[in-house]
């Protein structure tokens, strides 16, 4: 028996969000949410007709912070760090 599967796969550009310097008086905090958001937009816009979607980079977010769970909530992307087993 013969399976075909066919995929229809997006793959977003590497990004790299603007760092996180001083996590106590982040300044910088406003330029990695409006990036999170252009992101999800150009995601969620891009990715319509995906199957997949990829996204690789350095987000520069912890996996609880807004613009991580911005990101997650308006394109339904999920980490796949935090989703997988660990191994010690």
């Amino acid at each position: 028996m013969f399976w075909s599967w066919h995929f229809r796969c997006s793959f977003s550009p590497v990004v790299q969000l603007h760092a996180e310097y001083c996590r106590e008086k982040d300044d910088y905090l406003p330029h990695r949410l409006l990036q999170a958001w252009e992101l999800g937009q150009f995601i969620r816009h891009t990715g319509k007709t995906a199957d997949v979607i990829v996204l690789g980079g350095d987000l520069n977010m912890h996996p609880c912070d807004l613009g991580n769970r911005l990101i997650q909530c308006y394109t339904g992307m999920k980490d796949s760090f935090l989703e997988t087993e660990k191994f010690e």
